[in-house]
């Protein structure tokens, strides 16, 4: 059974084929990432992730997993400027007042 907790995206189990999984804590293990991020650090790539990129994991038991795979993919995305989905002030300014009158329309 699938997941629908939308703080989470979630890895595409035929993705993953016969590569291991990782727990959060082994991915800042990883030879690149080492001495440069901690548990906390990836958990926030998890959620809320980064410039609107989330890391993919699978929820297995209460321990959240990803593959090295899906790490590098997430990290190249990140580092794509043209891949950043950055709202402007204008863009939030924009967003706010939208769900301020949709608020009022619906009298909350």
């Amino acid at each position: 059974m699938a997941s629908t907790d939308s703080r989470y995206e979630l890895l595409e189990l035929d993705s993953l084929r016969n590569e291991p999984l990782l727990s959060l804590g082994e991915v800042c293990r990883l030879p690149a990432l080492r001495d440069a991020v901690g548990p906390k650090a990836v958990y926030r790539w998890v959620n809320p992730g980064i410039f609107g990129v989330r890391l993919p994991v699978l929820r297995v038991g209460r321990v959240l997993r990803t593959s090295e795979t899906a790490v590098t993919q997430f990290l190249q995305q990140v580092t794509n400027p043209g891949a950043r989905k950055r709202r402007t002030t204008a863009q939030a300014h924009r967003d706010l007042q939208a769900a301020e009158a949709r608020a009022d329309a619906e009298g909350l």
